[in-house]
């Protein structure tokens, strides 16, 4: 077979898909402008309209200025047939990233004298090459009655992308190893003691054997969440970064803790780089994704980049039914409709009244994908026919992320790769999701004795993640009923006269049948809601606003789950006043707690949405404030 009959193999396998072979002229790609909402200095900027803003964006050129007219002129010299000088141009190229392409050159160019055995060695040390297709044929072509090479049609000729979108349901959090619950018991036991227990741990994590890079990041990334709970920052900085670099860059929960800590540090520039790491760390759980690209927002927010805070906000918001998410779509609204209520965030969030355009996040998602960076130097050098063909090889690997999969799409389209853009598009486009309002089960009638004193939808929230609306459930400490409440507070908080003893401690008669009314859902359910009028009072005594129930609504949640005391003596022992609620948030003091405090947010709101109730806290949080408990409540009856 001749060069050129190779080469029309190879092109024919492209065409089916809908690529060319036409180079690409003009390295950096530039997108026309946009027109997103700008933000201020804080949390969610400022305005109310979407002024016109000028946006370019350039393709990552990975390769040095000398590196890539090294491998333009040693393709060309090949495709010349000038073997011998295209060898010595290559041998003094350090960055070999396209090295395997050039050698596939090299063997298609030599057909009949390329060696069997190169051509073998070559497919099994680059079996994602987009040269696989060629060089297999070759192989074939000169061991004839040999069987195909093991490679995979549906890879070479992607031409139904409905066969590849059904295809690769597999996602990276499958290779996740098993943790050990007495290793991590032991990590977080000597993590809580402050900096040196930190090192004490580290050191156990790394001469534990067996120990995989994985796992090392994930403990890492607790022992570095340990310090900044601990007020630790700049340790918390230095343990997550490390931990993102053990991991081989795979885990994004230590980057995104050491991007908190930048960011209480000011240190913007590195928050960015930490939190754009988490957002595309292979490993990172979807609602760690939101999280990471809404603190990427908010760090671009405050650096004035419109285009990437808009394109990050986006990228949050696509995690529908995250807390994050949720909270990115209303950021995003809030510049067309000033409302409290969720109900219009939720048709927006997949256009986010931003018309989609390629930003700066997308190149530097597809950048990080295992062949990112082989990709966007095969369009470096003008490659675009490889360029596409492994495009193709990513696409595969990528459509269990979505999120992954449209920045890649976005970057293909902006390449010129029409055809496949369009495929790729309407791949997409079936992969849905359902309907929002239909998300949050079960919805059952709660009716307290008394009526609802609280938004009826924080109530549910509350009981939903105590009980799972569970009228008899009881717990090991001595809990009952939906919303999971002790006899002993029961009898606290309904009591009309509390007396004391001499030591001024309040004597809290307990009634036999208490535990039996508990077990009652809509007596539970009003005693659930006098308990967090009186977390309420608590918390605005703690934060001088005695007097009144005004107390931030996250301290109130954090009570309820860890008790009031627990939270008082965090608290007490900051080096400072917290000035940020996520902030707050995100640095409570044990996951339980936080996660506790994210899920009631996130399900309220969700409920507040089939409820058709405004979600107060949603608001609050959108436009940077504490979200208080008083915009929680409906009435004040007296406990009866």
């Amino acid at each position: 077979m001749s060069v050129a009959s190779l080469h029309a193999v190879m092109a024919s396998a492209v065409m089916m898909t809908g690529a060319s072979f036409r180079s690409a002229q003009g390295q950096g790609v530039v997108i026309p402008p946009q027109t997103p909402y700008i933000p201020g200095d804080d949390l969610t900027g400022s305005g109310s309209s979407f002024p016109i803003v000028q946006s370019e964006v350039v393709f990552p050129r990975p390769l040095s200025g000398r590196a890539m007219e090294q491998y333009r002129l040693a393709f060309r010299l090949i495709r010349e047939g000038r073997l011998t000088q295209a060898e010595r141009v290559t041998a003094s190229v350090t960055d070999r990233v396209l090295m395997p392409d050039l050698l596939a050159e090299r063997y298609i160019h030599l057909s009949n004298h390329a060696s069997i055995a190169a051509l073998k060695a070559w497919l099994k040390s680059y079996p994602q090459s987009p040269d696989v297709a060629a060089i297999s044929m070759l192989l074939q072509r000169l061991t004839p009655g040999s069987s195909p090479t093991g490679i995979s049609h549906q890879n070479l000729a992607l031409n139904n992308m409905d066969v590849v979108l059904k295809g690769d349901s597999s996602s990276p959090l499958d290779d996740d190893p098993e943790r050990n619950a007495e290793l991590d018991h032991t990590v977080q036991e000597r993590a809580s003691r402050g900096v040196r227990g930190a090192d004490s741990a580290l050191n156990l994590v790394n001469t534990t054997p067996g120990m995989t890079p994985v796992y090392a990041g994930r403990l890492y990334g607790d022992v570095a969440l340990d310090l900044l709970s601990q007020g630790a920052i700049s340790p918390a900085l230095r343990i997550g970064t490390d931990g993102f670099e053990k991991s081989g860059h795979k885990v994004g929960g230590p980057a995104f803790v050491g991007g908190l800590a930048a960011w209480h540090e000011g240190q913007l520039d590195k928050a960015y780089s930490l939190f754009e790491a988490a957002a595309n760390a292979p490993l990172t759980e979807d609602d760690q994704q939101a999280a990471a690209a809404f603190w990427a927002a908010r760090v671009e927010g405050q650096r004035h980049d419109t285009p990437s805070y808009v394109a990050w906000l986006r990228r949050a918001a696509a995690h529908a039914e995250s807390f994050y998410g949720l909270l990115a779509a209303q950021l995003l609204e809030r510049g067309r409709h000033a409302t409290h209520s969720i109900s219009r965030v939720i048709p927006v969030v997949e256009t986010h009244g931003v018309r989609p355009a390629l930003s700066k996040v997308d190149t530097s998602t597809v950048l990080s994908l295992d062949e990112g960076r082989h990709f966007f130097a095969l369009v470096q050098v003008g490659e675009q026919g490889r360029a596409e063909i492994l495009a193709r090889r990513m696409w595969a690997t990528t459509l269990s992320n979505p999120i992954k999969a449209r920045s890649l799409q976005m970057v293909v389209q902006e390449a010129g790769m029409d055809a496949l853009a369009e495929q790729m598009g309407r791949a997409l486009k079936q992969t849905g999701r359902q309907d929002f309002k239909e998300s949050v089960t079960p919805l059952p009638a709660l009716k307290p004795r008394h009526g609802f004193r609280l938004n009826p939808a924080l109530v549910y929230a509350v009981a939903r993640m105590e009980s799972n609306f569970d009228a008899g459930a009881s717990s090991a400490a001595g809990a009952y009923g939906m919303m999971q409440i002790m006899p002993k507070t029961a009898s606290f908080v309904t009591a009309q006269h509390i007396d004391l003893d001499s030591n001024g401690i309040a004597v809290i008669p307990v009634p036999p049948d208490m535990v039996d009314r508990l077990k009652e859902a809509g007596y539970n359910l009003d005693v659930g809601q006098l308990y967090l009028k009186y977390l309420a009072e608590a918390v605005a005594k703690t934060t001088g606003e005695e007097g009144t129930t005004g107390g931030d609504l996250l301290r109130v949640l954090a009570s309820y789950n860890a008790g009031p005391q627990a939270i008082v003596r965090w608290e007490g022992q900051q080096k400072e006043r917290p000035r940020d609620p996520l902030y707050y948030m995100e640095s409570l003091p044990n996951s339980e707690t936080r996660q506790y405090v994210h899920n009631v947010l996130l399900t309220s709101w969700l409920y507040g949405s089939r409820m058709d109730v405004d979600s107060p806290s949603l608001a609050a949080l959108s436009e940077g404030r504490w979200p208080t408990f008083q915009e929680e409540e409906l009435g004040q009856d007296s406990p009866s």
